[in-house]
């Protein structure tokens, strides 16, 4: 499969599983108070945190070194599973161990799917490799979608039964198990993957490096969640987590769809000489496009983007999706840097931005903290531009400057801003409901962002008849 095809099959999968989470979003939004969520919203880090510590930087390891054996995927797989089992019982220690005012019952009932999801996903690790390391991205892209349906379907039936956080936390480990089932089956025509145990001295340079960098997003957000939630309470984590859950509409629509073919189509544009300024600079080209337009229709349409998908007694979170929305201003210069700085081999660089920029974000939450919620969003919004400066003068110093081709996309990012936000100003100006105004300004927004896409000739238009083009010869082979 290749790469345009790949990221086709990534993003209409994306889209599939955007729809359901909206129904989902929608349905937990009624069914559960802004405390369940807020208990919620503090595990997550947490898992993302032992998922990052049991894969050991194995992952982005074995994508970019050339040549591997079914093997070094098992000896992986081996290491993530037995790193994962130990933090999973130290979670789970934890969790039951410390008293019940410091963590709440329901949270440590909650915390027992989580760690047997963390065993899952370090289970998948090596037949994901080699998925990736092949680009063959569409099996993975339609189990993604089931993965999408079990935790939703999961997770509503058992809030509407009352259970509270756990019904998030059993949605997630559902999901999980459906993924981990179909993939560990499906994903084998080159043999299935166990984990092995030994080679591990191979990975530990590698891994420790990465690791370090890797760790730092999720400790990051472990402590803004025990800040706000400490400062605001669990409620007001709730309203944020929220906030950031539609903030976050297109991140996971898009970006979580294309993230995992970024390292594999960076190392072999490299593999093949391309220079890795020119590679950077498609890639802001892209991202500015893309997030510039769209994070400006979310904080647009935040009112009734809430009313629908929350419905109306989350109205506190509406100023919180615009002053997060912010964000998007430097998001297309932070999104993918770190796979940029790990196929240069720049690690060392990106670990200090990385250490730089949590310990800004983390100092900007605890002082908005004191003040409001609204104060807690602006701040890490503010923090994301921050980030990336930083990685604008990184690449500056260490790859070479962009030159006019960085103020072409800004302009560019800018007109095709105006162009997706007429639709949208039009349905508001109409003065309808919240599902109408939606229904109205979701698909304006589209057609102009796509026709301003054409007007100006920016190079994603050229991807986009190539994509259209290698489908249509991939699907009569």
């Amino acid at each position: 499969m290749g790469v345009r095809v790949a990221l086709l099959s990534m993003i209409v999968s994306r889209v599939i599983s955007l729809l359901v989470m909206l129904v989902s979003i929608a349905a937990l939004g009624r069914l559960l108070d802004a405390e369940a969520f807020g208990h919620f919203a503090v595990l997550i880090p947490i898992f993302a945190l032992a998922k990052t510590l049991s894969e050991f930087g194995l992952r982005s390891y074995l994508v970019r070194t050339r040549e591997i054996s079914g093997r070094d995927l098992a000896e992986a797989t081996g290491l993530s599973v037995a790193i994962a089992a130990g933090l999973a019982i130290l979670w789970l220690g934890a969790a039951w161990g410390l008293p019940s005012d410091i963590v709440p019952r329901a949270q440590a009932l909650a915390v027992v799917p989580l760690a047997l999801a963390l065993l899952l996903a370090a289970l998948n690790l090596g037949t994901e490799v080699r998925l990736q390391r092949d680009i063959d991205f569409g099996l993975i892209s339609r189990i993604e979608v089931g993965r999408v349906v079990a935790d939703a379907s999961i997770a509503i039936a058992l809030a509407s039964l009352g259970f509270g956080v756990t019904a998030l936390a059993w949605g997630f480990f559902s999901g999980h198990l459906a993924y981990s089932g179909v993939i560990l089956l499906r994903g084998s025509a080159g043999g299935r993957i166990w984990p092995r145990m030994g080679g591990w001295r191979a990975y530990s340079g590698f891994g420790a490096r990465i690791t370090t960098t890797q760790i730092l997003p999720p400790l990051g957000d472990i402590a803004v969640a025990a800040t706000v939630t400490a400062l605001l309470g669990a409620a007001t984590m709730g309203l944020l987590n929220r906030a950031q859950t539609i903030q976050k509409i297109m991140d996971r629509t898009l970006f979580e769809g294309i993230l995992p073919v970024v390292l594999p189509a960076m190392s072999a544009a490299l593999a093949r000489g391309v220079p890795p300024i020119d590679i950077y600079t498609r890639q802001i080209k892209y991202l500015v496009a893309i997030c510039w337009p769209g994070f400006a229709a979310i904080a647009l349409l935040a009112e009734p983007l809430v009313m629908v998908l929350l419905g109306e007694d989350w109205s506190a979170a509406i100023p919180g999706v615009r002053l997060l929305a912010f964000a998007g201003l430097g998001l297309p210069f932070t999104k993918m840097s770190a796979k940029f700085f790990i196929a240069m081999g720049l690690e060392q660089p990106y670990l200090r931005i990385s250490v730089a920029m949590q310990v800004v974000r983390v100092a900007l939450v605890l002082f908005a903290s004191l003040v409001s919620f609204e104060m807690v969003c602006l701040a890490i919004s503010v923090a994301t531009c921050w980030k990336a400066a930083d990685v604008g003068r990184a690449i500056r110093r260490d790859v070479g400057p962009m030159g006019p081709d960085r103020s072409s996309a800004a302009l560019q990012g800018a007109a095709l801003s105006i162009a997706a936000l007429a639709g949208p100003a039009f349905a508001l100006w109409l003065d309808l409901s919240a599902l109408a105004t939606l229904v109205i300004a979701l698909p304006l927004a589209v057609l102009g962002w796509a026709a301003a896409l054409f007007a100006v000739s920016h190079p994603l238009a050229d991807e986009l008849r190539g994509v259209i083009a290698e489908l249509r010869r991939w699907r009569r082979r």
